[in-house]
C-alpha cells in the first residue's frame, strides 16, 4: 500500500504507547487476529483526537413561542470531535409549560456554521399522554436547533401536531454539527 500511495502510509499514533497503527491495514492485511488485536489500540487512538475529550456542560435555554427560557432539569453536555465539530446530546425534563401552536427551540451550546441543516435525532416525550414523538433536530439558526417529527411535512413539533410542551415532558437529543469557532 505504501507504495501506491508513493510511500506515505498515514498513521494513528496511539498516545502512550508506542504503536502506530496505519487505517490501511484494516485493508490490507489478511491477518485477521492482528486486526482484532489492534482495535483497541485503534479506538483508544481515535478518543485522543478531540481536542478536550471531555464532556462539557452546555445548560441550553428551551423555548415554545412565547414562553421562552422553559425551566428544566436533566442534562445537556458537549463535547469537541475536532476543532470546528462539536457532538451534543441531552436529555431535557421539563418543570414548565410552553405555548401551544409553536415550534420547540434548544439553543445549542456552541455557534454552528450554518443553519437549516439536519443535524441529528430524538423524540419529545409527551408525558401527559403517555406519546412519544420520534424525528429530527434540524438547524433553526445558527444557534438554534427545532425539532420536526418523523412524516411531518416539514412542520415543527408544538405547530403540527398544535400541542404545547408540560412539566414532566422530556427532549431526548444527538447532534453533531460543524461549529464555527474553533475548540
Amino acid at each position: 500500500m505504501a507504495d501506491a500511495m508513493n510511500g506515505f502510509v498515514p498513521t494513528i499514533n496511539v498516545t502512550g504507547s508506542g504503536t502506530a497503527i496505519s487505517p490501511w491495514a484494516w485493508v490490507i492485511d489478511e491477518d485477521w487476529a492482528n486486526e482484532v488485536a489492534a482495535l483497541p489500540a485503534a479506538v483508544a487512538a481515535l478518543a485522543n483526537i478531540a481536542p478536550d475529550g471531555i464532556w462539557e456542560a452546555a445548560n441550553s435555554t428551551v423555548d415554545q413561542g412565547a414562553s421562552t427560557n422553559i425551566a428544566h432539569t436533566g442534562y445537556d453536555a458537549f463535547v469537541w470531535v475536532a476543532p470546528y465539530t462539536v457532538a451534543y446530546n441531552f436529555r431535557i425534563v421539563l418543570s414548565a409549560a410552553g405555548t401551544a401552536a409553536s415550534g420547540v427551540s434548544v439553543d445549542l451550546p456552541q455557534p454552528a456554521a450554518q443553519a437549516e441543516l439536519v443535524i441529528g435525532h430524538g423524540q419529545i416525550r409527551d408525558v401527559s399522554t403517555s406519546q412519544i414523538y420520534v424525528g429530527l433536530w434540524v438547524g433553526y439558526s445558527t444557534s438554534t436547533i427545532r425539532f420536526y417529527p418523523g412524516g411531518s411535512t416539514y412542520t415543527e413539533w408544538g405547530a403540527n401536531p398544535n400541542l404545547a410542551l408540560a412539566s414532566g415532558d422530556i427532549l431526548i437529543g444527538s447532534v453533531i454539527y460543524e461549529s464555527s469557532a474553533a475548540s
